[in-house]
């Protein structure tokens, strides 16, 4: 008998063994940024800094500039899987929707409060809140996840007793997606990275960036989208395709809508040959009224070092603002922090290619 627990301990020890080589050497392995991202990549960015927020592990924020403050809904789960176990055992969920107030110096002003999911029964996973402006009230798009895929979400949000809370929520749907979903431009039943805006007291979604630039209209009473404009992307690169990320900003001085894409890229594991996707951004513009299509574009993805120092290299843009001569990037890193890229408006401007050997200035 006690051989048999000898060798009973010697097979779990072999296996624990095999386990954490398999995790040191494979899995826990950085990722690296292709070549061709470092060697063609724009610098923009000045300055970085980090946004902390109270909870557990929040990224992907979505931001409105209140004037002296940001409002920021953010995407929040367990840290750890520890985390997600004392998370279940309390009944609570592992990704919600957590908003908070920010100052300038992007520093947490009073705590955090669940925004979503709301009441018990109604939402069981939400994901991914981006904030916008619309005829002088804060709006919010995410992803509900409640029953499988993805279905976009908006949601209006009121600050009543100071607390923001969601006043009213409408799910969206676009029957003109199926074309899309067909011609396999579109995953069916996963609705992500809508980029809502904004335009003469309409809402707007850009629907798909490449390979055609889709806009919709949502019908902020029913929910039901229609088709706007689909054109022909002519800044298709070895980059691409390019997907949803801030909501487009419209820049005055410029005349156009300014947003920021990412793009899910080709990397591999560091020191080995086993791939790994990383998240890179650029820039691109649109048109200022319909058809709203693609006027320009990054002359190559936004690449600096300290953007990439973290260890999954995601970077993942979600909210753009306007500061004076600058522009103020919240993306998601590693989808475990908060960060903030603050850019110069001429550099960012500079790096966009409007046709070919052509910046803007």
């Amino acid at each position: 008998m006690r051989q048999v627990f000898i060798l009973m301990f010697k097979r779990i020890g072999v296996i624990c063994s095999l386990f954490v080589f398999f995790y040191l050497f494979f899995m826990h392995r950085s990722s690296e940024l292709p070549v061709s991202v470092t060697y063609e990549g724009v610098s923009v960015i000045e300055e970085i800094y980090d946004v902390e927020l109270s909870g557990y592990g929040t990224y992907n924020p979505g931001v409105v500039d209140l004037g002296d403050r940001y409002l920021v809904a953010t995407r929040e789960k367990a840290g750890s899987f520890f985390d997600y176990i004392i998370l279940k055992c309390k009944g609570k969920r592992q990704n919600v929707i957590k908003i908070a107030e920010i100052d300038e110096n992007f520093k947490q002003i009073g705590g955090s409060k669940l925004l979503l999911p709301g009441k018990e029964g109604v939402f069981t996973k939400v994901t991914d809140p981006r904030l916008f402006k619309h005829m002088g009230d804060v709006y919010m798009i995410f992803c509900d996840h409640s029953g499988g895929g993805s279905v976009q979400t908006l949601a209006k949000l009121i600050k009543k007793d100071g607390y923001w809370t969601a006043a009213s929520i409408l799910p969206l749907s676009f029957g003109g997606g199926e074309e899309f979903f067909d011609k396999g431009f579109v995953a069916k039943g996963v609705e992500k990275n809508w980029m809502p805006f904004s335009h003469n007291n309409k809402l707007y979604v850009v629907y798909l960036l490449e390979p055609k630039n889709v806009v919709i209209q949502v019908d902020m009473q029913t929910g039901e989208a229609s088709l706007v404009s689909s054109t022909e992307n002519t800044f298709i690169n070895k980059f691409s395709p390019l997907r949803g990320g801030c909501p487009p900003l419209f820049d005055q001085d410029l005349g156009e809508y300014l947003t920021v894409y990412h793009i899910c890229y080709k990397g591999r594991r560091s020191y080995t040959a086993l791939p790994s996707k990383v998240y890179i951004c650029g820039a691109c513009t649109f048109s200022k009224e319909a058809p709203f299509m693609v006027t320009g574009r990054s002359k190559g993805p936004f690449y600096q070092e300290n953007l990439y120092n973290n260890k999954r290299k995601i970077v993942f843009p979600t909210a753009l603002i306007k500061k004076d001569n600058h522009y103020l990037l919240f993306y998601g890193e590693d989808d475990a922090r908060i960060k903030v890229a603050k850019i110069r408006r001429e550099v960012m401007i500079g790096a966009i290619k409007r046709k070919e050997n052509e910046v803007i200035r």
